[in-house]
């Protein structure tokens, strides 16, 4: 995997969810509720990765890790 340039950055996307979406990470906080310090960005952010198709991100936040995300180092 490439990673790209600030210069190779085509644009960034801010994404408001909708009421089914919300309805989506109120489910992942169900299914995660042994993970207290999971943030609900966090599982909104889950929710729309995946519906985007959106396998691999910039972080150190181990719980991208847990939900099946690959972190890029």
């Amino acid at each position: 995997m490439k990673l790209l340039t600030a210069g190779e950055v085509a644009r960034l996307l801010r994404v408001r969810i909708d009421a089914e979406q919300f309805q989506e990470a109120w489910g992942l906080r169900l299914k995660f509720d042994d993970q207290p310090g999971i943030s609900f960005t966090d599982l909104s952010s889950f929710v729309v990765m995946r519906k985007r198709g959106i396998a691999t991100v910039l972080t150190q936040d181990r719980h991208f890790r847990m939900a099946g995300f690959q972190p890029v180092p």
